[in-house]
């Protein structure tokens, strides 16, 4: 389910399927998470004529972002105040594969063996 308004004043949590539009007050903070982002985004631009370029995003400042189109080997080097709202499209390649989720595996698999070792016993 995608959210699409940052009104509330919990942070919010920028994984696949939310849309943060520019005039949401966390649009800059949504920007910067989409560089962290493992999975590509879609950036909705206010010229008609673009409309939409899907991709990896890289790199940003409070003015520039950079992404990789899907569809092109070349990075495009955006205007912040050309985007009309982002939206995390695609599936974030680490979901689930960092540090802690890792050792909480390890603890499961540990438990399950040492189980499974008492009713051989």
């Amino acid at each position: 389910m995608a959210e699409t308004n940052s009104s509330d004043s919990h942070k919010r949590n920028f994984s696949h399927g939310v849309t943060v539009d520019s005039k949401d007050a966390d649009f800059m903070e949504a920007i910067r998470a989409a560089v962290d982002y493992r999975g590509d985004v879609t950036i909705e631009l206010l010229d008609q004529k673009k409309k939409k370029l899907e991709g990896f995003l890289f790199n940003s400042t409070e003015e520039v972002i950079d992404i990789f189109p899907k569809d092109s080997p070349r990075k495009e080097s955006i205007l912040v105040n050309e985007l009309n709202r982002i939206i995390f499209s695609g599936e974030d390649q680490a979901a689930g594969k960092g540090w802690d989720d890792w050792v909480k595996k390890r603890e499961q698999i540990k438990t399950q063996s040492s189980r499974l070792s008492e009713a051989h016993t």
